[in-house]
């Protein structure tokens, strides 16, 4: 099919007949490559930009497109390791939304200036108001303003003569 007289911005890249992505965080999946053997996995976020889901695996994380991944809808046994491996690694109150926790954590306090105290409560901060609708609730909430007071205790300390 050729493009008669359209330039590329003129396409319509946004297929309203495509149907939205079914998974999301959390989500076992099975990865299929065609040069490799199918491995499962578990859905980190969807990366809404470039339309890849962010999986990891037990080899690691992965892209995939979602061509690539399909539902594992295999029976999960108690002493599950790869689920055991995912409640370790990528706890579902720490990967709703489109980034994990520790992703943004560590964008944030990896900024210059930022003593390692500094960081620490911050991330803390961070940590707790993240989680607080999906674990902890209000006390998640009192434990980040407990974080930020002393924070704030810190600079105005810094700050006297």
């Amino acid at each position: 099919m050729q493009n008669r007289g359209m330039s590329p911005s003129d396409l319509d890249t946004e297929a309203t007949s495509v149907p939205p992505h079914p998974f999301k965080a959390g989500d076992r999946v099975w990865v299929h490559r065609p040069t490799k053997c199918s491995v499962q996995g578990v859905v980190v976020y969807f990366d809404d930009s470039t339309r890849r889901f962010h999986v990891k695996t037990d080899a690691g994380s992965e892209w995939c497109s979602r061509d690539e991944l399909s539902p594992d809808t295999s029976p999960t046994p108690g002493k599950d390791s790869f689920k055991s491996a995912d409640a370790v690694n990528h706890p579902s109150h720490y990967t709703a939304g489109t980034l994990e926790t520790i992703d943004a954590i560590e964008a944030m306090v990896g900024q210059d200036g930022w003593s390692p105290a500094t960081g620490y409560r911050l991330g803390n901060v961070l940590k707790y108001l993240w989680r607080h609708a999906h674990k902890g609730g209000l006390e998640s909430l009192k434990k980040a303003r407990w974080y930020l007071d002393r924070e704030i205790a810190a600079c105005e300390k810094a700050v006297k003569p």
